[in-house]
């Protein structure tokens, strides 16, 4: 069973992440290219997050990834957006592929998501707390 939150599954993430971008530039630009489209700003983003992420899981950087998983959650969105633009070509093999790839890239992305929400999440806790200087809680006053 392979680990989503491992330090290799989040390079590996990366890496697809950047890989599908590539592959949705690639569609983007043979159906309706836009300089000005919205999926073509979130993909640019992407990639800059991806690299992030990268980084993040190498040097064990935890707040690196945060970058990465918000991008991915408009990714996500943009691909679903491809899907339903080209239900409407839906007779077409091409289209149809386009499609099924998109939702099937939503799925991995979506676990891909989770990891990285998992790897954050045991980092953080992993981390000692900034405060640990402190001796008591019951010294603190209460403003309000």
């Amino acid at each position: 069973m392979v680990r989503l939150d491992s330090q290799g599954s989040l390079i590996c993430a990366g890496i697809v992440s950047i890989l599908v971008v590539i592959a949705y530039n690639c569609v983007n630009s043979t159906f309706f290219y836009n300089v000005y489209d919205l999926g073509t700003h979130i993909s640019i983003l992407q990639t800059l997050s991806s690299i992030f992420l990268i980084v993040g899981a190498i040097k064990r950087k935890y707040k690196l990834y945060v970058p990465w998983m918000i991008t991915t959650v408009f990714f996500i969105y943009s691909l679903v957006l491809l899907a339903f633009d080209n239900i409407r070509d839906l007779p077409d093999f091409g289209a149809f592929v386009i499609i099924i790839l998109s939702f099937v890239l939503n799925g991995y992305f979506c676990f891909a998501l989770y990891g990285a929400q998992n790897a954050f999440d045991q980092e953080r806790k992993a981390e000692p707390p900034s405060y640990n200087s402190l001796h008591d809680k019951s010294n603190f006053t209460n403003h309000i």
